[in-house]
C-alpha cells in the first residue's frame, strides 16, 4: 500500500549528476572546455578506489554526461566537497518537503564528511535516497532555469457540476538557483548528448522531439540494479519534466522505454469527442 511514487526512497544513481555539474560550474572548480582524464580507477585514497565503468579517457562535461563518466563525477565531487553538493541538493529540492498536498517522505540525505570516499559515493548518486516525485520537481527546477516550485496535484476546486471554480491553485516559489545561462546551457546541452548519442540513445536516439535527458542505475545490495531516468521535453521550450524509477529494473535503457511511451502520451496522443477513441491511445 506504499504509494512509490510520492513515499518510495531510492538512491537515484547518475540522474544526480547535473545537479553536481552545476555546483562545479557555479563555484568556479570546473571551468568549461576543461579535460579530465579517466583513467578507469579513482586513486585519491590508498584504500578506496572506485571505478569508471570504462576507460573514457580525456573528456569535457559534455561527453562525461552523455557516456555518464563515475571517474569524471568523483574528481568534480572531490572538487566541491560533499557539504557543498549537500547543499545544492537540497536547493534542487532533494531531501526536503516537496509542498505536496498529500503524504510524501522528505527522503534520505546524509551528513557525509568532506575529503571522505562518501564524497565520491554522493557524487554519483549512492547513499542518499529520493522520490520520484523530488526527482521529477528536480529535472522541472534545471529545465526551467532554476525556479525550484512546491510540487502540488491541484488546478483548481470547483462545484461538483463543474459549474464553479472555488479556488484556483498558483504557482508557489520555494526558492530560486543561482545559475548563469551559460554554465545551465552547458548541461542541459551534455543532457540533450545523452539522448541524442549517450547512454540513453537506444531509448530516445531517434526521437521527433528533442529530449534532453540522463540516466542512472542504482546499486541493490543482493538484487539487480534500479533503472532511473530523468528527461524533459522539447528541448528547446520545455512543457514536461519526468522521472522514472523501475525497481531492480537493471539499467537505465529500461526506465528510459517508459519515459519514450510518456512522451507519446503526451505529444502524440489522439484526443476527440468520437465514441471509438480510447483514452490516452499512443498514435502509431
Amino acid at each position: 500500500l506504499t504509494d512509490r511514487a510520492f513515499q518510495g526512497v531510492y538512491p537515484i544513481g547518475s540522474t544526480i549528476k547535473p545537479i553536481v555539474a552545476i555546483a562545479a560550474l557555479e563555484n568556479g572548480l570546473y571551468k568549461q572546455g576543461e579535460t579530465i582524464k579517466c583513467v578507469k580507477y579513482y586513486k585519491l585514497f590508498s584504500d578506496y578506489q572506485p571505478e569508471c565503468m570504462s576507460y573514457h579517457g580525456s573528456i569535457v562535461l559534455k561527453t562525461a554526461l552523455a557516456k555518464s563518466c563515475n571517474y569524471f563525477f568523483y574528481e568534480l565531487g572531490r572538487r566541491v566537497t560533499a557539504t557543498k553538493l549537500t547543499d545544492y541538493y537540497r536547493q534542487f529540492g532533494l531531501g526536503v518537503a516537496t509542498g505536496v498536498e498529500v503524504d510524501d517522505s522528505k527522503g534520505i540525505i546524509l551528513d557525509v564528511e568532506d575529503g571522505t570516499g562518501d564524497t565520491l559515493q554522493i557524487a554519483i548518486g549512492q547513499l542518499n535516497a529520493f522520490t520520484p516525485l523530488q526527482l521529477a520537481n528536480y529535472t522541472a527546477t534545471l529545465a526551467n532555469g532554476g525556479t525550484h516550485y512546491r510540487a502540488s496535484l491541484i488546478d483548481k476546486i470547483v462545484s461538483y457540476d463543474i459549474s464553479t471554480v472555488y479556488e484556483r491553485s498558483e504557482p508557489e516559489v520555494l526558492n530560486e538557483i543561482e545559475m548563469s545561462d551559460s554554465n545551465l546551457s552547458a548541461v542541459k546541452e551534455g543532457m540533450l548528448s545523452v539522448t541524442e548519442d549517450g547512454t540513453g540513445r537506444l531509448a530516445l536516439g531517434d526521437y521527433p522531439i528533442k529530449v534532453g535527458g540522463k540516466t542512472g542505475t542504482s546499486q541493490v545490495d543482493g538484487k539487480a540494479d534500479h533503472s532511473v531516468f530523468i528527461a524533459f521535453a522539447p528541448f528547446d521550450n520545455p512543457e514536461i519534466a519526468i522521472s522514472v524509477v523501475l525497481e531492480n529494473g537493471n539499467s537505465g535503457f529500461s526506465a528510459g522505454t517508459v519515459v519514450r511511451e510518456i512522451l507519446d502520451a503526451y505529444f502524440f496522443a489522439d484526443y476527440n469527442d468520437t465514441e471509438d477513441t480510447v483514452p490516452f491511445t499512443v498514435l502509431e
